[in-house]
């Protein structure tokens, strides 16, 4: 039962709780007249930190998979790189709104928090 349980809570209650989180600042968004272009934005920096957030509790407190493989692989060798190139398109609109603003940096910090969880890891390991 406990099983059964912390896999709902690291594979549905979290992705669930990022969904709506999504939306509830889309809503606070059209509310205060923030252009929608940068909904796309948020949608890639909601998945990539909803998918590094899942792969760690399931890291700590569940059993590793080849799926948990294929997302780590992805978080370390994809999503950089998606992560870099929203940074660079958001670079010019990042005074337009406190959103645009806060859209920059979290894609601008994903990339080197990534380099630096190597690093540790790295020299924890030896």
């Amino acid at each position: 039962m406990r099983d059964f349980v912390l896999a709902a809570l690291i594979h549905l209650a979290v992705p669930a709780t990022g969904v709506g989180a999504y939306f509830y600042l889309l809503r606070t968004m059209a509310r205060r007249r923030i252009s929608p272009e940068i909904w796309l934005p948020f949608l890639v920096i909601f998945a990539v930190y909803g998918a590094a957030l899942v792969l760690l509790l399931t890291m700590l407190f569940w059993l590793w998979s080849g799926m948990a493989s294929i997302g780590a692989a992805v978080l370390v060798f994809l999503a950089p790189l998606v992560m870099l190139a929203q940074t660079l398109v958001l670079w010019p609109k990042r005074q337009q709104s406190h959103f645009h603003a806060t859209a920059f940096w979290l894609s601008f910090a994903y990339t080197p928090s990534i380099v630096v969880v190597w690093l540790v890891a790295r020299y924890a390991a030896t």
